[in-house]
């Protein structure tokens, strides 16, 4: 061999071993014929124990038979690259999750080589599993809030709430309902997800006080906050002497956890705006086995502010219950005589005391039958007129002598004093005319009432409004900053699109909503999404992915997308849920 030829050679097996990636060569009966030195430091071994080996050793053997199967078929189709991820296997037994990249050299048409290179995907598999967390944490959230939006009972709302947490991995959950004392009422204010019956008993029955309580969020207790939950270690002495009961015992063995104690306490009060506690939610036995911290939890903090007001939503609703019964108890039990006239001046709803006062034995003689307008004795006593400007508009203010020989015998007279007013529609129409008739003092007393009564409602309805606003502002947030796209249809059509899928496919919202999926689908792959969209619309299942199509771009491109899909209900109709991640890279 010339003297030129062997310094190219010298020089080429010095490239290849001053690459950073393993690389191995193979004939094509996968026999090893050569490895550089990152092949070699990669699995822990030395050259030699490279010899007469085939790559499959240093793979574990359960991913062999996959390899091989796909790499012989790779080769009968005459394929120049394939590329695979599998377990790697080192010396000293460690695995290690690796990607492999075979290229195949051919000589005249003939496969003759075969050139495999190796990465170690340890820190890239990480990323991905934490996105993948993260992504199922997101579904998780929003799917919960939706589902709390289609009731308005609360032990529902907060079962909801638990059984998301409970999907985010930790075994046990335990949401309480509290008073101002920080006291649940009744058995029926806990809500557990993984609690056998015999322990949510023995929770009930051994519940700490208020005053423990709000002990456990004081200052001796801070030291043990990780953002707005308390991590109580069971390593810690203090702890273990503070809590020695009323805990539930924990089902899982210490051997099958990482760091975490089946002893371990994690709380954190359900707090509404203002700092007010209105819950206590508990996790236990996380499925990692690993102590919290601040970024594990970060999600939980999103549930804890769910929790919180579906508890003070659900007070809200029955305090408008409440108002409801309370405003028809007034009705009967008013000493006052109330009449409601609809828009055209028919009388539609009297009280008791406005049947004793006009001397009328039941209120179907009157409901639907007497007509303001048509009724001769109010034209003649002027209270036509003041009808006339009620039906206008105006509050009207009066007095009148009624003799009404019914209620009172044919010489009684009775002055009453007269409040009539219209009740508007929300669009400020006029809905109805309501007429008071009162003694003097017992309607100044009663309007003060109502009237202080009525403002508190609304002040509370403003806050309420504001705060779900606030809500409805970090849920936008937390979509619109998404690593992924989203996207909601209906019918096949979008409905719902988040701000990272308009920059991967450059398209605009407004190009997005209301139009049909398939278009932004290449041909080829629009049977197989519209199948897969018909499997999950008969919930068969309910959640399907990952799965890998293309989606066409607004400059022409076709990128891959990996796509997560799960039924909802969107504005009361069933939707389907897409979060999609642009795969292409990893793709090529």
């Amino acid at each position: 061999m010339a003297k030129a030829e062997i310094t190219e050679t010298s020089v080429i097996c010095k490239a290849f071993d001053a690459v950073n990636f393993a690389v191995a060569v193979s004939d094509v009966k996968e026999h090893i014929r050569k490895v550089n030195r990152e092949f070699l430091r990669l699995h822990g071994i030395s050259s030699k124990e490279c010899a007469g080996k085939t790559f499959y050793q240093f793979i574990v053997p359960e991913d062999r038979i996959r390899l091989r199967r796909e790499l012989q078929k790779a080769l009968r189709k005459g394929s120049s690259h394939i590329c695979f991820r599998v377990r790697g296997l080192r010396k000293n037994g460690e695995v290690f999750p690796a990607e492999i990249d075979f290229s195949i050299v051919k000589v005249k048409g003939k496969a003759r080589l075969l050139v495999e290179v190796v990465r170690d995907i340890t820190r890239q598999s990480f990323i991905e599993e934490q996105l993948k967390k993260r992504t199922k944490e997101l579904m998780a959230l929003m799917k919960s809030g939706t589902e709390m939006l289609q009731t308005q009972d609360l032990r529902k709302r907060l079962q909801v709430i638990a059984e998301a947490i409970r999907g985010l991995g930790w075994r046990r959950v335990v949401i309480s309902v509290r008073d101002e004392n920080l006291e649940p009422t009744s058995p029926e204010d806990i809500v557990t997800a993984g609690l056998t019956p015999e322990e949510v008993e023995f929770l009930w029955k051994n519940r700490p006080p208020g005053k423990v309580w709000r002990e456990r969020f004081g200052p001796e207790f801070q030291r043990f906050r990780i953002g707005e939950f308390y991590y109580l270690p069971w390593s810690d002495p203090w702890v273990r002497k503070k809590f020695t009961k009323g805990v539930v015992p924990s089902r899982i063995p210490p051997e099958e956890m990482v760091d975490w104690d089946p002893q371990d306490m994690l709380y954190a009060p359900l707090r509404v705006p203002g700092g007010r506690i209105v819950g206590i939610l508990s996790v236990d036995d996380p499925v990692d086995g690993r102590r919290p911290t601040r970024e594990s939890l970060a999600p939980l903090e999103l549930f804890l502010h769910q929790a919180a007001v579906a508890i003070e939503n659900a007070q809200l609703i029955k305090d408008l219950q409440a108002a409801k019964d309370f405003v028809s108890r007034i009705m009967e039990q008013s000493p006052l005589g109330i009449l409601v006239f609809d828009k055209n001046g028919t009388c539609i709803s009297i009280n008791k005391t406005g049947l004793r006062i006009f001397g009328i034995q039941s209120s179907s003689e009157v409901a639907g039958c007497f007509n303001l307008f048509r009724h001769k004795g109010l034209i003649r006593t002027g209270l036509l007129k003041a009808f006339k400007r009620a039906y206008a508009g105006e509050t009207v203010f009066c007095e009148r002598d009624f003799s009404i020989p019914k209620a009172h015998g044919k010489k009684g007279k009775r002055i009453l004093a007269l409040r009539i007013f219209p009740v508007l529609d929300e669009k400020g129409a006029i809905q109805s005319v309501v007429e008071l008739c009162e003694d003097i003092t017992e309607r100044k007393m009663l309007e003060n009432k109502v009237r202080e009564y009525a403002e508190q409602l609304e002040l509370k309805v403003e806050e309420r409004t504001r705060e779900l606003l606030e809500l409805e502002k970090k849920y936008e947030t937390v979509v619109e900053n998404a690593n992924d796209g989203i996207a909601i249809l209906q019918d096949n059509v979008f409905v719902f699109v988040n701000k990272r899928l308009t920059e991967m496919t450059g398209y605009s919202r407004k190009e997005y909503i209301g139009k049909p999926m398939f278009q932004h689908v290449p041909e080829p792959y629009r049977t197989q999404v519209k199948r897969l969209i018909q499997r999950i619309s008969k919930k068969k299942p309910k959640h399907l992915g990952p799965f890998t199509v293309k989606v066409l771009t607004k400059d022409g491109r076709e990128i891959f997308v990996e796509v997560n899909s799960t039924l909802i209900e969107y504005e009361n109709k069933p939707a389907i849920l897409a979060v999609m991640r642009d795969v292409t890279e990893r793709l090529r």
